[in-house]
């Protein structure tokens, strides 16, 4: 393993907590990755564990963080009802504590839930960041939560590289694309072929035939 992973937190007062796990590579580019997880998981899903895995050994450092809406879960709250407010809240605050440890470029992104604060951190609170990585965009399908979901597009001045499901029913890949055409500045989306909406194999019986990780790594260098 050509990287560490090490606890990551801020308890300063002023704003939420920010709490996660950050892969130290052995030999580091100076560039960064935040990367937070969807609405019904957290930084241990498989998905954020491999994307850490293959940037670190990349020599990417990546903080896998929390979102302030997991991390105040209870012992019966298993899938505790995302904040919004309170998570971009946290996410940007996150965004800043990274930044400060980060010598290169930043770049900021996540999972469904988490990938669409990180567009929105970008559009309205662009400062420190060079880049986005968005996994599994929750677009839906449905024209009037189409728009919501995609009202900031036409403020992002941030590149962004969106990585998608080929089977994924909350967001036809068609409708994405023809969603990212409203952003101002150069954008490229990656469709992994029988992928559902968390990235995984849209069919149960049938294993991915690509490494999801593999190719968004590679998708990155080049498109960055």
């Amino acid at each position: 393993m050509s990287f560490t992973i090490l606890p990551f937190s801020d308890e300063s007062p002023g704003g939420p907590t920010v709490r996660g796990a950050v892969h130290r590579p052995a030999a580091p580019s100076g560039d960064g990755l935040l990367l937070t997880h969807g609405a019904n998981f957290d930084i241990d899903n498989p998905l954020l564990v491999s994307m850490a895995v293959a940037f670190a050994e990349g020599g990417v450092t990546v903080l896998r963080c929390n979102l302030p809406s997991r991390q105040s879960r209870t012992q019966q709250q298993r899938r505790p009802r995302p904040n919004p407010v309170l998570d971009r809240a946290g996410l940007h605050r996150a965004v800043r504590c990274f930044r400060q440890t980060v010598s290169g470029r930043m770049f900021i992104g996540g999972q469904s839930y988490g990938g669409r604060l990180a567009t929105m951190i970008a559009a309205d609170e662009p400062e420190g960041i060079d880049g986005l990585l968005v996994l599994g965009y929750p677009l839906q399908t449905e024209e009037k939560a189409r728009e919501a979901r995609t009202r900031h597009f036409t403020r992002l001045q941030i590149r962004a590289l969106f990585v998608h499901g080929s089977k994924d029913q909350m967001a036809p890949p068609q409708l994405l694309r023809e969603a990212i055409t409203a952003i101002p500045v150069e954008t490229r989306l990656v469709e992994i072929e029988g992928a559902g909406h968390s990235l995984g194999s849209a069919n149960p019986k049938e294993e991915l035939k690509v490494d999801v990780a593999a190719v968004t790594y590679g998708a990155f260098r080049e498109f960055f």
